[in-house]
């Protein structure tokens, strides 16, 4: 099990957790990494299968991935940076629990850049170039630029 944090952002990568419905403010997105994964709204109790699963802020849900190594990225919706993504994404989708359309090799990208050197900059870039959405450059350069910020003041004391 793995978990990085970022300002606004963070990611699970483990086996999925048994979990009961819940709701929390954060947007997530689910991947299955080895199979696919299954996201039960809280409200209608219907089921969403996929590789990958949209869950958008404030909707009661239970991801049902027994025995599957997921990523769990979560943002927060309230970030003026998040935003310009989310509301890509919400347009792309819809709101609520939506399934997002990766290939094989976006999921695998999606892997390397987990796996071999935790990258969340690239992680975003693969997501949105499969979505069509929005130019993250600017973004990931606010991104990046923040978090060396942060490392600098962690590392100063």
């Amino acid at each position: 099990m793995q978990i990085h944090l970022w300002p606004y952002k963070a990611i699970y990568v483990g086996t999925s957790p048994d979990n009961d419905v819940h709701a929390h403010h954060a947007i997530q997105i689910c991947i299955g990494l080895d199979k696919e994964l299954s996201v039960q709204n809280g409200k209608t109790q219907s089921i969403l299968i996929g590789r990958c699963i949209l869950i958008c802020e404030d909707i009661s849900h239970k991801v049902l991935a027994p025995d599957t190594q997921i990523v769990a990225l979560f943002l927060e919706p309230e970030d003026e940076q998040n935003q310009h993504f989310l509301d890509a994404l919400r347009q792309a989708v819809g709101d609520g629990i939506s399934a997002i359309p990766l290939s094989d090799i976006q999921l695998g990208c999606i892997t390397q850049h987990l796996l071999a050197d935790v990258n969340i900059d690239n992680v975003w870039r693969t997501i949105n170039t499969a979505m069509g959405l929005v130019n993250w450059t600017s973004q990931l350069s606010l991104d990046s630029l923040l978090f060396q910020k942060i490392r600098f003041l962690e590392f100063s004391r």
